[in-house]
This record gives structure tokens, C-alpha cells and sequence, in this order.
């Protein structure tokens, strides 16, 4: 099962400044969803997921439980 990440508007800007146009996180927001509830979604590999906590460590503390959240219920 691949996660879905749920991130605010605010902690998804925050997570793309800070990633490079290189990283694995770039193509998924191409692919994000707009929820209703004003939050993204991001249906993403879990290795991607993985790497995505990484980065929130270092930029977005906020994101991290979210985004530990998906990949707990991936698996």
C-alpha cells in the first residue's frame, strides 16, 4: 500500500523551497490533490515517503508526525 500524505498548504510551500528540483518530492507535487479541507495530499512510493520525513526534519518540524502517520498506515 503506498502512504498518503495530508499536508497543510503552508507546511507543503515550506517543504518545496527546500527541496532541490532534483529530489523525489518534486514529481509528486505535480500529482498532488487540493483537498476540500484546504490541505494537499500526496500518494507517493514509501521510499519517497521516507525520504520526504528527512527533509521535513530539517525544514517543516510540523509535517513530520503527518507524514510518519502515512507511512505507519502503509505498512
Amino acid at each position: 500500500m503506498k502512504p498518503l500524505i495530508e499536508l497543510s498548504v503552508a507546511d507543503h510551500e515550506s517543504l518545496l523551497k527546500y527541496a532541490s528540483e532534483t529530489s523525489p518530492f518534486i514529481p509528486k507535487t505535480e500529482k498532488c490533490l487540493k483537498t476540500v479541507a484546504n490541505t494537499i495530499e500526496i500518494l507517493c512510493e514509501l521510499d519517497e515517503a521516507e525520504w520526504l520525513r528527512g527533509v521535513a526534519k530539517l525544514c517543516c518540524r510540523d509535517a513530520v508526525p503527518r507524514i510518519e502517520k502515512a507511512i505507519r498506515a502503509s505498512t
